[in-house]
């Protein structure tokens, strides 16, 4: 059986990358990546480094004008997400 969870491994190792090339929409969705897999705590060092980034390079507070708001609303939706804390995910779709 092939390890299904084998990226979140990649994604860690390579964090660093992530956060030098890829933009805000990438770098909050590996962070999903690692809490929809419900691994956040296996890889809480990659997970500290994408909410530190986000935090820092991207003032959250002056990001809540209408204007950022609609213009960005997939960027607003993964940050959400990302800092949330969700208990409970429901379950599929299972594609076979």
């Amino acid at each position: 059986m092939v390890n299904q969870l084998w990226i979140n491994e990649f994604l860690s190792e390579n964090i660093d990358k992530v956060l030098e090339y890829c933009g805000i929409d990438v770098i909050a969705e590996v962070g999903m990546c690692f809490k929809l897999a419900r691994q956040q705590n296996i890889y809480a060092g990659a997970v500290q480094k994408i909410d530190s980034h986000i935090m820092k390079k991207y003032n959250l507070k002056t990001r809540l004008s209408d204007k950022f708001l609609v213009k960005r609303e997939h960027t607003n939706c993964l940050i959400m997400l990302l800092f949330m804390d969700i208990e409970h995910w429901h379950s599929g779709p299972y594609f076979s």
